[in-house]
């Protein structure tokens, strides 16, 4: 299953470089392309890609994107370019960090329950009470005698 997604994403990442200008092309790294190539040879996947629409507009996925990135970076970019990317990406993974550690805080885990506990309480009719053994004992015996007595 992960070697078919990693086939299609290098399909997808292929038929987007076919579309870079040759001199952008030529400085990746040809190892690099013969690999994503080998990769792309057990793909399915057919890529539309539209000229007319910026890359991050494209029906491709986001690995693909990243993977777009990632050589961009790697073996296009300037070093003000990648400085500017690696602030981006140091900047997204703040945001994730911080997304992740709000949704699986310990406190908004029991606060989510509490509010549970509360609602389902709230719902209850006013007749039942807790009663203990002996009070239940209590009642049982008056049911008993009060019926005798009748």
């Amino acid at each position: 299953m992960i070697e078919l997604e990693m086939s299609d994403v290098a399909r997808e990442t292929i038929d987007v470089i076919n579309y870079f200008n040759p001199n952008f092309i030529a400085k990746i790294s040809s190892t690099f392309l013969n690999g994503l190539k080998e990769l792309a040879k057990n793909s399915t996947k057919i890529t539309q890609i539209d000229k007319t629409k910026k890359l991050k507009e494209q029906n491709i996925s986001k690995e693909s994107k990243d993977l777009i990135s990632l050589i961009y970076y790697n073996y296009i970019a300037t070093e003000e370019e990648k400085r500017k990317l690696t602030q981006i990406w140091n900047e997204n993974e703040i945001a994730y960090q911080k997304e992740l550690s709000q949704k699986y805080n310990i406190d908004n885990l029991f606060e989510n329950n509490k509010k549970v506990e509360v609602q389902e309480t709230e719902n209850l009719p006013d007749i039942i009470r807790k009663e203990g053994i002996i009070e239940k004992i209590k009642k049982f015996l008056q049911k008993i005698f009060f019926k005798n007595n009748q």
